[in-house]
């Protein structure tokens, strides 16, 4: 069974649409993943398993629990940075550029990968009028 098998299979009876799941579990698996593994192209590219996922539904729809789900997970295997809560794009783009010790001893990132985790991306990506009138 896969992980996105289990994912499913384990969330069944939740109010959540499937689909819900399935992209949150898809979106986990690509950012653990990152540039690691990839589709050679005919020897012409590769091609990164990169996704960006939107979960798009109405008010009170259930989105958040499989959006929860996704990141815990990525936060258990501990590879990529995740970024959550109110940020601007500038400040997004300045955190996964940062180099950054890590508590208990781990190594830090050496890429600049991210999972940014947003429950409302309306009220999460915050506009910067700072940075557009330089």
């Amino acid at each position: 069974m896969s992980f996105i098998d289990l994912v499913l299979d384990s969330t069944s009876e939740y109010e959540a649409p499937r689909r819900f799941y399935y992209w949150a579990a898809l979106s986990a698996v690509s950012a653990v993943l990152k540039d690691n593994v990839w589709f050679d192209m005919a020897k012409a590219y590769k091609l990164y398993p990169n996704i960006y996922v939107l979960l798009y539904g109405p008010s009170g729809v259930r989105k958040g629990p499989a959006i929860a789900l996704a990141e815990r997970v990525v936060k258990k295997v501990d590879s990529t940075r995740v970024i959550n809560g109110r940020s601007s794009i500038e400040a997004i783009i300045k955190e996964l550029g940062t180099f950054q010790t890590r508590e208990g001893g781990k190594a830090p990132f050496k890429d600049s990968c991210g999972f940014v985790v947003a429950s409302e991306l309306s009220s999460s990506i915050i506009s910067n009028p700072a940075f557009y009138h330089k």
